[in-house]
């Protein structure tokens, strides 16, 4: 019988787990590398930005987000000691089976094993709570009445994204508050601060809001240092424009509220809003004639046109814009709209009737 040296064997020896991974990693990397550049050059545009923002949406994400995060070490210490306590204990069972049952024990069991078993858990722990989130997203996609793909790619850019957090903030604040953010107005019946003021505490800016006296107007030198801080939600992310206002320093916001709801005084509950929620405007995008975040007359007329006034809703995407409603559900309003239609989603408790989807 021919001998087989030891290094014969270990050149049979099949690649690691860790070469394995890389090797797939790498290939899936090259794959879409490819086709990146193949498809917008067969006239899919639309399916080379899927798949880039698949690929580098978490990476923004998380430069907006990680920021505003603050972390419960506490928490994060508990859950650490209860991966490791998992990890030792598995490892002792398996050690003392393979000890009681050495020979027909069919694998040799090591801390590291243990280790490695820890953390697929946590990946499959990580990969269902993404996969909840996906198939919620492939529902919303085949019960919306809204297209799946908005002309000039509306849909995959990222002002959408943080609109989703800003209708987080909103839902939350109705529900500590019981009632929508609006104007602070003063004695006299002044405003002297904006709605995205009131905000400032449920989109994580806690810190910012307790700078502002909110005793003093909002222009008021006491109040300066704090509004000329820029507030990454109230901005797009592509930042195309002026953070600031290059004549006050002050810092801007690119969403505007609704005047109609939002300028009320005093301020609308859930209950005053008798023409429905799913069918009131909130707040939404703007194009133009942007306003500094803490000014109270940051709010806009919906009714004046989607991307057809300079004091209108719009968006830098000419045929739509985002806006969110009562309820805060987000939806892409076309330029086309009905004037009619737009004007009742205008009004909170005007008393139309909107019997066509738009």
């Amino acid at each position: 019988m021919q001998d087989v040296s030891t290094s014969q064997l270990e050149k049979r020896r099949p690649p690691s787990m860790v070469k394995r991974f890389l090797r797939i990693t790498i290939g899936g990397i090259a794959c879409a590398f490819i086709f990146a550049i193949l498809l917008p050059a067969a006239g899919l545009t639309f399916l080379s930005q899927i798949i880039y923002y698949l690929a580098t949406g978490w990476a923004s994400f998380l430069k907006r987000t990680l920021p505003q995060i603050t972390p419960d070490y506490s928490t994060v210490a508990i859950g650490l000691l209860a991966a490791l306590i998992f990890a030792v204990c598995f490892y002792c069972i398996m050690y003392f089976m393979q000890r009681r049952q050495r020979a027909n024990f069919p694998v040799r069991w090591s801390l590291r094993s243990s280790l490695l078993l820890m953390l697929l858990v946590c990946t499959f722990f990580i990969a269902g709570t993404a996969a909840i989130g996906i198939a919620h997203q492939i529902r919303w996609s085949a019960t919306s009445q809204e297209p799946n793909f908005i002309y000039n790619h509306h849909m995959f850019t990222a002002p959408r994204s943080g609109m989703i957090e800003l209708g987080l903030g909103i839902k939350e604040y109705e529900l500590s508050q019981n009632q929508f953010p609006g104007r602070i107005y003063d004695g006299n019946g002044q405003a002297t601060h904006s709605w995205l003021t009131n905000l400032l505490p449920y989109i994580e800016q806690q810190a910012l809001y307790d700078q502002i006296d909110l005793t003093a107007a909002w222009d008021h030198e006491v109040n300066q240092k704090a509004l000329t801080q820029t507030v990454e939600l109230y901005l797009y992310p592509e930042k195309n424009y002026d953070v600031t206002d290059p004549a006050t320093g002050l810092a801007l916001s690119f969403y505007a509220g609704n005047v109609r709801v939002l300028g009320r005084n005093p301020r609308m509950k859930m209950s005053d809003i008798t023409d429905g929620l799913s069918h009131t405007i909130l707040m939404g995008e703007v194009k133009s004639q942007f306003q500094p975040w803490g000014k109270p007359s940051n709010l806009r007329d919906p009714a004046l046109g989607i991307n057809k006034h300079p004091y209108g809703f719009g968006s830098p995407y000419d045929r739509s814009a985002f806006v969110i409603f009562a309820d805060g559900a987000i939806r892409s309003l076309y330029k086309e709209i009905d004037p009619k239609i737009l004007k009742a989603l205008s009004t909170p408790n005007g008393g139309d009737k909107i019997d066509t989807d738009f």
